[in-house]
């Protein structure tokens, strides 16, 4: 079934990108959200993308664990401005996960110019004990829309996880809910 030009099984990731958007938005402060198991099953083994996402991955990795296999956050501040401790893992807190492999890709020491950013990746991977399932977080330094259109390893897309960015104060500039942007995400 196609509605919009997208098919049925894409409608179901527009309306969970959307609703978590929406979480914090005034109209929804008090509403209860809860989105139905059934909804989130067929989320089972597809990636979450977070851009722009700076050290917010806390969140999003427990929501989702019993359900998405890769995690991809990015940022273009990695491994610079927003400090990362490649050793421990990203979440050594957090005693629901047990920390299997970690693995670089690229250097986390370059330094952009001219806009340019070489993309560097950390990927972890972890068991989640709760769900005994193996999930892998990668926070990938680059831009945004250069891992949504040239990230071949990401996979298809099941959550677009946002809670915003800013043009100013270090900020992306980007605008990921313009509705061009919405139609590239859901294509993914």
């Amino acid at each position: 079934m196609q509605k919009n030009g997208l098919e049925e099984t894409n409608l179901s990731f527009v309306f969970v990108c959307m609703m978590l958007f929406n979480l914090n938005q005034t109209k929804m402060k008090n509403r209860p959200f809860i989105l139905a198991p059934s909804e989130l099953e067929r989320l089972k083994d597809l990636s979450l993308f977070y851009p722009c996402a700076g050290k917010d991955y806390h969140d999003a990795v427990k929501m989702f664990s019993p359900y998405i296999t890769d995690f991809w956050f990015v940022d273009k501040n990695y491994f610079g401005y927003v400090s990362i401790d490649i050793g421990r893992g990203v979440l050594f807190r957090d005693r629901d996960y047990v920390l299997l492999n970690s693995k670089m890709e690229g250097n986390p020491f370059y330094r952009s110019r001219y806009g340019e950013i070489w993309p560097c990746i950390l990927t972890e991977t972890y068991r989640h004990l709760p769900s005994d399932r193996i999930i892998r977080i990668h926070l990938r330094k680059g831009y945004g829309f250069s891992t949504l259109r040239h990230e071949g390893r990401m996979g298809k897309l099941g959550v677009f996880f946002y809670r915003g960015d800013s043009a100013g104060e270090g900020g992306s500039g980007d605008h990921w809910l313009r509705e061009t942007h919405l139609n590239e995400i859901y294509e993914h």
